[in-house]
């Protein structure tokens, strides 16, 4: 995966086009919710798919790092709105992504910034 199709898969779940997105997934994805994890690209989609019915959830990607070990590491910035368009809240995070044949097998929300 390349920095432009991680810039791309955060555009997709921004549009919330569910399937430019899970086609970055790997049918094994391990994906953090809370203090558990989902495992398997369907329990993601349904994930997002419940999501979007409670939040309108806005990433920008502020930069990406490919790290010496194949991962990649994005800073981004996340604004939440409320279905009725009102703010939510507003933050910053790392995650780092863990990749195998090009589509993204793990996340991990690594800190706050």
């Amino acid at each position: 995966m390349t920095d432009k199709e991680i810039v791309d898969a955060y555009d997709a779940y921004n549009t919330r086009d569910i399937d430019r997105l899970l086609g970055y997934l790997s049918e094994d994805i391990n994906w953090p919710d809370g203090d558990k994890r989902l495992h398997g690209r369907e329990a993601v989609k349904n994930y997002w798919l419940n999501q979007w019915t409670q939040t309108q959830t806005h990433d920008t990607p502020t930069d990406v790092t490919v790290l010496p070990d194949g991962r990649v590491n994005v800073r981004l910035d996340q604004v939440i709105h409320r279905i009725d368009g009102s703010e939510l809240s507003r933050s910053s995070f790392e995650y780092l992504f863990e990749l195998r044949d090009g589509l993204i097998v793990r996340m991990d929300i690594t800190k706050e910034l």
